[in-house]
């Protein structure tokens, strides 16, 4: 949580890509979402600062409340 995301295409400035790393799983409306654009192939970074092992990832769909 709270890592420095990036993502390959941006689908507008409100959902940015801090919004994936945010440590919310609830989505009290639209503007907490990352979102990339609708091309092909996209992709999200996320900067971890150091080595991990890591064994899950969990991803969440946020659908406003």
């Amino acid at each position: 949580m709270n890592k420095t995301a990036t993502l390959s295409s941006l689908y507008d400035s409100i959902h940015k890509a801090s919004n994936a790393v945010d440590g919310n799983t609830a989505c009290p409306d639209y503007t907490f979402v990352a979102a990339s654009s609708t091309s092909s192939n996209t992709w999200l970074l996320i900067e971890l600062g150091r080595v991990y092992s890591i064994r899950m990832v969990a991803v969440y769909a946020r659908y406003v409340i």
